[in-house]
């Protein structure tokens, strides 16, 4: 049998029809790639057909957000595929006949699944096949349908009827659509199939059917007539079943589509004289007022899109403005600032009724103002009060002399200092803005959110809160009560303390000597005193609001000035400009806890030549923010989000198929919930040439990512930590693919790896140079034993085994540790055996069941580990002085020895030069100077 399609996606081949026909589609030489929602299922499905001939991509249809980028991906890595066989959907029983029995969450999920996704997804893949079409080659789009849609006979299932008629709806005039655009080879195929044996009957989907899945034609008959009939390519139906007579010549879906293509006529020609046929031509709205139909501008379809309008935002302003304007009004009423005459009591009496009507009324132009006959009245009236008063001034003998003018006119020069005043008056009688409302800075012209507590300068415009409170300390005040911060006004208050910004040393000598005795507990000071490096950073740190540019500072200073200030939490939005360097190709921002959307947008807008972008804590790095990534032509080779929790899983996808073929690091840390095992797999289908990936902190992502990282061939450092527990078995596969190549394995938390990773490890690693497990529970002795003796690989360079313990508080002891649980004695002495001449970091932090024994066999005198620098022994009871002294003296080049927890380690002399952490009586530890 031939079939007309060469490659076909099947969308709902987990189970019934959809299973069926991608097996069958397959055995007849149709490439498939089947698409489901159950990874199991659909990797199930591959070993039903013959080797190489299904393709499986992960997709829940009822994600609409994620099927335009599904389709990206599908006709990226095939651009071949001439069919799209949409099979998705579901069946829910409803009597509406007893209402308060229907659940209306499931009325929609049914008709999302069996409607409005299959709208989204003819959406998507259109294109594709309409570019297939132009170049020659003929395209199917076909639905399997139901034949409920033309008639709905099944009663209790009034909602499945009705997405299937809309379904059969849609088809029909999109079909046509088709044919008008000039895509006649574009097949649009609709299957009517009868009821069929699947699931879609079973009491798990519809629990008041008893053996429902025995419902209907038998699955393997019906697939075996739809193949036959497919392979007739139709042009329009298969009908199998009930369906045929109603297709068929004469029948009543045949009678129907005859009308609809006669009609289609006279309805064009009936609408066509109403259509538009000249673009950007002038016309009125429903108000009279001339516009201009024509394209829409990128903000409209920006507002649009999020269901704004522009209209709404024009009437809510002039609403606010009505409120605050008549609010002033009856203020100054009530005051006296404004005099009580007949319009201005007028326009009170409106301003209750029609506050629009009454802002109105009393709107004008400051300078050159267009008055309003009322508004003209209230200045004559205005003039002819201060010409009375100053009549009877100069009456008095009190002023017989003119002021100077209030304000610059254009008026004649002899224009008297009334009419001035009246105009200041009315100029200053305007809408200021609400507390909620949006207003730009007099300082810095940064847009900001008007508050009660706004300041003003000195010619009434509203500051920010930075430029309010930088405008006190330059006034000396406190913001509360108008003194200085001494109680005096003036330049002694503005002396009493410096900026907010500024790092004044406190404490004195004892607060100094304090802070040097904690800094050399924690192992953060080394001896010796500070180099000049040192010393330039600790300064600039200290005046960063000094500085104006970093100039041409070498890289790692300017990483260390970025740790520093990160540390004194000192990164804003002004300082943060210091390490944006339009020509440079990589910035590190460790603190971006107090920047926003458009702090990341400046940086990624001022550096074109950006490759590596690492942002830790950058908690308002968003959606929209990805999206301008995306805008830019930045091929980003290392991406590393810490703390970027609102980046919605849609969007990571959309990274990932656009610039995910540039990527070779990737780190993820601390993202919550979005980034899920289908996104993992997008890396695998989009970023083939990572090098390095890091996930941390993730509640989604599971087993079915972690078998995704498998196929990433040139993959070499993986990390990771994850909430989900994931099992050995996917561990191991994973290593039996990319293991030879691995350098780094880092896995946190593990707590189902067991002896099958440490044996996987022993089989495959053979270029391994750190490597992570931390928290196991089911690794043994004798498996670290088997891992290091014989093992194929070069020395270890860190090693880190935190808590592989017998985890029960009560059983501590060595003895009670009967199974060997955890690293113990002989696993530790195999791991120093293997790779004590190169290790230079060793991290065994409560590993309480390495015995005494253990650690004097090695570090016994005669043995060296030259490359050892730190080691943390932290709660690893079986540690003593004698222990710690052998560890100085077989290890020349350690820096850093951490024994916190260690209760046997009292008085030991620790060399000059070295540190020793968690030991505060410990002898010999002077230093002088600190190192950050």
């Amino acid at each position: 049998m031939s079939l007309p399609y060469k490659k076909a996606l099947i969308v709902g081949a987990t189970s019934g029809i959809g299973e069926a026909l991608a097996i069958k589609l397959a055995e007849n030489g149709t490439h498939v790639v089947a698409v489901g929602r159950r990874e199991d299922r659909l990797t199930a499905l591959v070993g039903k057909a013959p080797k190489g001939s299904i393709s499986i991509m992960v997709l829940d249809i009822t994600d609409l957000p994620a099927i335009s980028t599904f389709a990206s991906v599908v006709t990226a890595a095939h651009p071949d595929l001439d069919a799209v066989i949409l099979n998705s959907g579901v069946q829910r029983a409803f009597d509406f006949g007893q209402p308060a029995t229907v659940d209306l969450a499931t009325v929609e999920l049914e008709l999302k699944t069996n409607y409005t996704a299959y709208v989204y997804l003819v959406t998507a893949f259109l294109p594709h096949l309409q570019a297939l079409t132009k170049a020659g080659t003929k395209a199917y789009l076909i639905f399997i349908s139901a034949t409920l849609g033309l008639v709905p006979t099944l009663v209790r299932t009034p909602n499945y009827n009705a997405s299937k008629a809309a379904l059969h709806s849609f088809i029909t005039t999109m079909r046509q659509q088709q044919i008008d655009a000039g895509f006649e080879e574009l097949r649009v195929v609709e299957v009517f199939p009868p009821a069929v044996q699947t699931e879609l009957h079973d009491p798990v989907h519809q629990p008041d059917l008893e053996n429902g899945d025995k419902l209907g034609m038998p699955l393997a008959a019906f697939t075996n007539e739809l193949v036959d009939k497919l392979a007739k390519d139709p042009k329009l139906w298969v009908g199998i079943g009930p369906a045929e007579p109603l297709i068929a010549e004469g029948g009543l879906e045949d009678q129907r589509q005859k009308l609809f293509e006669k009609q289609q006529g006279a309805i064009k020609e009936a609408v066509g004289k109403f259509l538009k046929k000249v673009r950007g031509r002038q016309n009125l709205d429903a108000n009279g007022r001339p516009r201009v139909v024509g394209p829409q501008s990128a903000l409209t379809s920006f507002l649009a899109s999020r269901n704004i309008s522009a209209a709404d935002i024009e009437e809510q302003f002039r609403s606010r403005q009505a409120a605050s304007l008549t609010e002033q009004l009856r203020t100054g009423l009530a005051n006296g600032e404004i005099e009580s005459t007949p319009e201005t009591v007028a326009l009170a009496q409106m301003a209750e009724h029609s506050p629009a009507a009454a802002a109105a009324s009393i709107s004008f132009r400051v300078g050159g103002q267009q008055l309003s006959a009322a508004q003209k009245r209230a200045v004559d009236k205005i003039k002819a009060n201060k010409k009375k008063k100053k009549d009877a001034k100069g009456a008095n003998g009190k002023g017989g002399k003119g002021k100077k003018r209030v304000f610059d006119s254009d008026e004649d020069e002899d224009e008297d200092e009334e009419d001035a005043l009246a105009r200041a008056l009315l100029s200053n009688f305007k809408a200021e803005p609400l507390p909620g409302q949006m207003e730009n800075c007099g300082r810095c012209q940064k847009r900001f959110t008007v508050t009660p507590y706004s300041r003003a300068n000195d010619q009434g415009q509203l500051l920010c809160s930075s430029c309010g409170r930088l405008q006190d300390q330059e006034k000396g005040l406190d913001g509360k009560n108008g003194k200085g911060r001494n109680g005096k006004a003036g330049a002694a208050a503005k002396k009493s303390r410096p900026a907010d910004d500024v790092l004044v040393p406190r404490g004195g000598p004892v607060g100094q000597r304090r802070k040097a005795q904690s800094r050399l507990l924690d192992g953060a000071s080394l001896i010796g005193p500070k180099s000049l490096v040192t010393q330039c950073v600790e300064h600039l740190s200290k005046n960063i609001h000094l500085a104006e540019d970093l100039g041409d500072l070498p890289g790692d200073v300017i990483d260390r000035i970025a740790r520093l200030l990160s540390k004194r939490r000192l990164i804003n939005p002004k300082t943060v400009d210091l390490f944006i360097r339009p020509d440079a190709e990589d910035i590190c921002v460790y603190d971006c806890g107090d920047l926003v959307e458009n702090d990341f947008l400046r940086m990624l807008q001022s550096m074109p030549n950006l490759k590596h972008l690492r942002l830790y804590n950058a908690i308002q790095f968003k959606d929209d923010v990805m999206d301008y990534l995306l805008q830019r032509d930045v091929q980003l080779e290392t991406l590393c989000l810490y703390g970027a929790n609102l980046i919605s899983a849609t969007k990571w996808k959309a990274y990932l198929v656009e610039r995910g073929a540039h990527l070779r690091t990737l780190q993820i840390c601390d993202t919550d919930k979005h980034v899920t095992d289908e996104v993992i797999g997008y890396i695998k289908d989009c970023a083939p040439d990572l090098v390095r990936l890091k996930i941390r902190g993730n509640e989604q992502m599971g087993s079915a990512g972690v078998e995704h990282l498998g196929h990433l061939p040139h993959l070499q450092h993986i990390n990771l930590m994850l909430d989900k527990p994931v099992h050995s078995d996917v561990l191991v596969k994973l290593l039996h693919r990319i293991g030879a190549g691995l350098q780094t394995l880092s896995l946190r938390g593990a707590a189902k790896v067991d002896n099958t990773v440490l044996d996987s490890l022993h089989q495959h690693a053979r270029t391994l140079r750190k490597l992570r497990l931390t928290e196991t529970q089911g690794c043994t002795d004798e498996g670290f034993v088997r891992l290091f003796e014989g093992w194929a690989n070069p020395p270890l360079h860190e090693v880190d085994f935190e808590k592989n313990r017998f985890d029960e508080p009560d059983m501590a002891g060595i003895d009670d540790n009967t199974d060997g649980v955890g690293l113990c004695s002989k696993g530790f002495q195999a791991l120093m055996l293997h790779s004590g001449s190169e290790l230079r970091k060793l991290h065994l932090h409560a590993c309480r069941h390495i015995g005494r024994d253990a650690f004097e066999e090695v570090f016994a005198s005669g043995r060296q580990y030259p490359e050892l620098r730190h080691i943390d022994v932290s709660f690893c009871g079986e540690v003593t002085d004698s222990v710690v002294r052998s560890m100085f003296q077989c290890c020349p080049n350690l820096v850093k020895l951490v024994t916190s927890g260690c209760m046997l380690v009292t008085g030991v002399q620790v060399p000059h030069g070295r540190v020793l952490v968690g030991v505060p009586n410990a002898l010999g530890m002077q230093t002088v100077g600190f190192e950050e």
